[in-house]
């Protein structure tokens, strides 16, 4: 959903942090678009033994493809549930996000 909002409405939106994440391939233009005029980021959450994480690298690259802005985390040994450490992840995925890469680990 936060990936199809951003293709949507980029405007509205400074990036999108996504984790376990379903993707269909929209056309490598319509993902072109965000990124032009207004910078996004996005932070892509994949767990190791996820049956999406194909699905999410592939978003991943695409992204890269079309210059925006996006950093890819694989979190070993995880499958499809949330883990203990989610607060911390996503701390670090909205300082990505926000652009304050400085405070990222």
């Amino acid at each position: 959903m936060a990936l199809a909002l951003l293709a949507d409405a980029p405007e509205r939106f400074c990036g999108a942090v996504v984790e376990a994440t379903s993707y269909w391939s929209p056309t490598l233009k319509k993902w072109k678009r965000p990124c032009s005029g207004h910078n996004v980021r996005v932070y892509f959450l994949l767990h190791q033994f996820d049956r999406l994480r194909s699905e999410g690298e592939m978003a991943f690259h695409e992204f890269e493809e079309a210059g925006i802005d996006s950093k890819l985390k694989i979190f070993p040994g995880a499958d499809h549930e949330l883990s203990l450490d989610q607060g911390v992840r996503l701390i670090q995925a909205a300082h990505f996000v926000l652009g304050n890469d400085s405070k990222v680990p």
